[in-house]
């Protein structure tokens, strides 16, 4: 017998949980917790699964190390403090 196995990628859910769906960041923080468990209470009930995983990707520390440019294209745009203070954030749940 074999169990059936949902991935959900969990900072992209997160990330279009807070941007895209439902007024996210407009509406505020209790807004995108709200989107984030409604899309994952659906998304489970759609697949039925048996076992959920929800990877954090972290930093791809072994590719970075292979090459140095990996997602080195990404650059943050320093001159919006709501889109620094969205990436200081999630700096520091990497400490």
């Amino acid at each position: 017998m074999s169990n059936k196995i949902l991935i959900i990628d969990g900072y992209n859910m997160i990330h279009r949980c807070r941007f895209q769906w439902g007024g996210g960041l407009v509406k505020g923080d209790n807004q995108i917790v709200y989107n984030f468990f409604r899309v994952l209470k659906s998304t489970v009930e759609e697949f039925s699964p048996d076992i959920v995983y929800f990877p954090l990707d972290g930093v791809p520390q072994a590719r970075i190390d292979m090459d140095e440019s990996y997602k080195a294209n990404r650059a943050i745009d320093d001159s919006d403090p709501e889109i620094v203070a969205y990436w200081n954030y999630f700096r520091d749940q990497k400490r």
